[in-house]
């Protein structure tokens, strides 16, 4: 997946990216790639364009972990190439898939909204 977590912190500071343990790499913006991203398309050009400035980009390797149940993020992140797969284990280890977020998806915003407190499940 390659895709961008919007930086809370203030003045520049990094925000609390990366979120895996799994390999990822820092790529350049590039492309206004979150023009792409549904939420965002009624935003106006020259806002999108400061939004970008304070996102890290990130490309995941697939399979790679980006947030567990545990993870503490407060960060929404934007799938702009590639896709996320939303997955839980059951008892017996069995992989129970909730989700595939494609390009244009988003995910992390419950976390963000509650200010990172616990989930309820």
């Amino acid at each position: 997946m390659t895709g961008a977590g919007v930086d809370r912190g203030a003045g520049g500071r990094s925000g609390s990216l990366p979120l895996s343990t799994g390999e990822t790499d820092v790529i350049d913006a590039g492309a206004p790639r979150l023009r792409r991203i549904a939420l965002l398309r009624p935003v106006p050009d020259a806002e999108l364009r400061a939004l970008e400035t304070r996102c890290r980009w990130l490309r995941y390797r697939a399979g790679a972990p980006i947030l567990d149940r545990q993870s503490e993020s407060r960060d929404v992140l934007f799938v702009v190439e590639g896709s996320v797969r939303v997955v839980d284990y059951s008892l017996t280890s069995r992989e129970i898939v909730y989700a595939v977020i494609r390009p244009g998806g988003h995910f992390g915003e419950f976390s963000a909204i509650t200010a990172g407190r616990a989930r309820p499940w």
